[in-house]
């Protein structure tokens, strides 16, 4: 095999990937020009474009949303105080 014709696969090969195969969208906390492969419910690949090619590293997710700025959380929270407020007010 001709060493420049592997550098061009190996080249293609990751250029497909990032364009293609990786999500720009993410649960999981993602710097710009990062994508993502999802692995498992854990655990994640990040494709990062440089200026130099493109980077491949395995990680664990840290997700966007967590319990203190889960807005679903915060709206099931308001929707039990609502209830248990119209509750209540049914007692009287």
């Amino acid at each position: 095999m001709v060493p420049s014709y592997g550098i061009m696969i190996d080249k293609a090969t990751k250029f497909y990937i990032y364009h293609f195969e990786a999500k720009t969208y993410s649960r999981c906390k993602l710097e710009k020009l990062q994508k993502v492969i999802e692995i498992n419910d854990q655990e994640v690949v990040i494709v990062e474009k440089t200026n130099q090619g493109y980077i491949f590293k395995s990680e664990i997710c840290m997700p966007v949303l967590n319990k203190k700025n889960n807005l679903w959380a915060k709206l099931k929270g308001y929707q039990i105080n609502l209830i248990a407020q119209s509750h209540q007010l049914q007692l009287y």
